[in-house]
């Protein structure tokens, strides 16, 4: 796998929910993912997958976590006791952002940027 190439990918991927407000992402909680594949210009095939989640505590900061990994996804095999070999997936590049209720990038350096107005 390209990590230079699957960092590039996903965070375009994840790019469109930063213009999203927090009430936009707040209602994405619990639901099934976003998944996708795609396939970069090294003609490598990704698969993707974008949720969003409470970042500590329900009504608080939302994060909004995007993975990708190589297509088909290869699981890593772990031998556990009375379950034998079990698949364990495991995504190699991830990106995230964190969006308070007040609409402001969490951590983030640089100039914060207010989300709880004008957005779609």
């Amino acid at each position: 796998m390209n990590e230079r190439e699957a960092r590039s990918i996903v965070r375009e991927k994840l790019e469109p929910y930063r213009h999203r407000s927090y009430a936009q992402l707040a209602e994405m909680i619990g639901q099934e993912p976003e998944t996708g594949e795609v396939v970069g210009a090294s003609g490598e095939p990704y698969q993707f997958e974008i949720q969003a989640f409470w970042d500590s505590r329900s009504g608080g900061n939302v994060r909004v976590l995007a993975g990708i990994d190589e297509s088909p996804h290869k699981p890593i095999f772990w031998n556990i006791p009375v379950l034998r070999w079990i698949p364990i997936y495991s995504t190699k590049v991830t990106e995230d952002f964190i969006l308070s209720p007040e609409g402001q990038f969490v951590g983030e350096t640089g100039e914060m940027e207010n989300r709880t107005s004008g957005c779609n």
